[in-house]
């Protein structure tokens, strides 16, 4: 699903270059779920970002389903981001101005669909994450972690073959953040491809491989065995 070759990212001011991201190699199969990990500012969050679509590499080779995508036009990578790539954040970045059945419609803005459609897909996004039962409350009325539910939702609603998740339990305590890696793991096991960001080793014991970074480069990469019961 995915091959990036010697990637780098590099940001410039007038009188600094910092390299985030310094010849990074990486494969990643359909099906996968992988952690990323490392210390603070090693380029995990830079990479994940090059991942979806949201910033382009300066150098260096990505293929996404097959098709290269470094180099593809805003407009593009917009569109494959919006029907390919789900995000999960640790800040929710839910509206407080609307129901969590309307934030999840918010990835489903630009897609052409009847609006049964539309509204069958929201209530199964819901209802896949145990949530529907709070479709019309307002994210102020939600637990922390029914409110990350509801970001998953939003995100698996269109049905993208790659889901992003950047420190997805970071504001939660540790029952929610359980209850979240949970759900993460029976989406992968649905089939969706899952790449983590995270500082938990035990979060990063649930996926498939570890990778490890340090100064813009990946210095690990470590197959799990996974629990039976995460």
């Amino acid at each position: 699903m995915i091959e990036m070759t010697t990637i780098e990212k590099v940001f410039r001011t007038e009188t600094v270059e910092t390299k985030a991201l310094a010849g990074v190699d990486l494969t990643i199969k359909q099906g996968e779920f992988v952690a990323i990990m490392g210390p603070s500012g090693c380029g995990k969050s830079t990479l994940l970002g090059i991942l979806g679509l949201i910033d382009k590499a300066t150098r260096g080779s990505y293929r996404f389903e097959g098709e290269e995508v470094a180099t593809l036009p805003e407009r593009l990578a917009a569109r494959r981001r919006r029907e390919r790539i789900g995000f999960v954040f640790q800040q929710f970045n839910l509206v407080d101005e609307l129901t969590v059945a309307e934030n999840v419609a918010l990835a489903l803005r630009y897609r052409s669909m009847s609006a049964g459609e539309r509204k069958r897909r929201i209530e199964e996004a819901l209802d896949r994450v145990a949530i529907g039962h709070r479709a019309r409350h307002f994210p102020a009325q939600l637990s922390g972690g029914q409110q990350q539910r509801a970001a998953i939702a939003r995100a698996v609603v269109g049905g993208p073959a790659l889901l992003l998740a950047d420190e997805p339990t970071g504001n939660l305590d540790s029952n929610n953040g359980r209850e979240v890696m949970r759900l993460l793991s029976e989406l992968n096991a649905q089939g969706s491809t899952l790449i983590m960001v995270t500082h938990a080793q035990f979060q990063a014991d649930q996926a498939h491989r570890c990778i490890h970074m340090l100064d813009g480069r990946v210095i690990g990469d470590s197959t799990n065995q996974r629990p039976e019961a995460a």
